[in-house]
């Protein structure tokens, strides 16, 4: 944390992919906690909307926003409300997805030359290859 004009300011590095989706989900939960946002991404206190609920689930997608990667944005645009953006980066981090991807990339890196007749069919592995994990990790860049 550093301070500015003697504020405190959250350091809460976006959130970039399987690498630091935990340590940035709990540092996002105290930071919203923090500013009293809390309340709109945890619905088990489900109160009618009103003024200041909308204006909080404003400022709390507004604070989710900023804590994420551009590329992990393009798939959150539709989130409508904080809830659905915060599950966001959850569902393209699922650990069960993990080892699958995991996997997919290992079978990627064992793809040799020497098991392909001509240097196309090696290229069109790769590429299979990698559109599969593209397909479950949408931050895989191309």
């Amino acid at each position: 944390m550093s301070t500015l004009n003697g504020k405190t300011l959250e350091s809460v590095h976006k959130v970039q992919g399987t690498k630091n989706y935990d340590v940035w989900a709990m540092k996002a939960i105290q930071l919203l906690i923090r500013k009293d946002l809390y309340d709109a991404i945890d619905f088990t206190n489900k109160d009618k909307a009103d003024k200041s609920s909308c204006k909080k689930d404003c400022q709390t997608r507004t604070t989710i926003i900023f804590t994420l990667d551009n590329a992990i944005l393009e798939h959150a645009k539709s989130a409508t409300i904080a809830k659905k953006l915060w599950e966001t980066p959850k569902g393209l981090f699922n650990l069960a997805e993990f080892s699958t991807h995991y996997f997919l990339l290992q079978k990627l890196v064992k793809i040799s030359l020497k098991s392909h007749e001509l240097i196309t069919k090696f290229v069109e592995a790769i590429k299979r290859q990698s559109c599969q994990l593209k397909e479950l990790d949408p931050i895989v860049s191309e």
